[in-house]
């Protein structure tokens, strides 16, 4: 199971720049290599607690929740709404040093719905 340790930029841990200096970017950087307006979110291979040696001050782990099919939708999980839902809720909040855990698979739906 693949993870992504997502931080708003800016409130990551300094030491996660210099492990991982080119961390994926949400919304990418415009043709002139400059960030968009508005808040940007960045995607890590590993967490905190791995680079750092210290858990983050405050994690969700919508990775625990999975990804619900829409064909199964009896199947525990977050639905794409569900999972929107709690992704819009957090985006909209004063960016924080929240460290969000989640699913490559979560990360693509985010990706593919909220930065098209």
């Amino acid at each position: 199971m693949r993870v992504f340790y997502i931080y708003f930029k800016g409130f990551e841990p300094p030491q996660m720049l210099i492990k991982f200096p080119y961390p994926a970017q949400y919304p990418p950087k415009n043709w002139g290599g400059t960030d968009p307006d508005g808040p940007i979110i960045y995607l890590f291979v590993e967490g905190c607690k791995e680079v750092t040696g210290v858990e983050p001050p405050a994690k969700l782990e919508l990775f625990k929740e999975g990804l619900n099919h829409p064909l199964h939708q009896d199947v525990p999980g977050l639905t794409k709404d569900g999972l929107m839902e709690r992704f819009e809720v957090l985006f909209n909040s004063p960016p924080s040093s929240v460290e969000v855990v989640a699913l490559e698979s979560q990360c693509d739906l985010i990706r593919g719905t909220r930065f098209k």
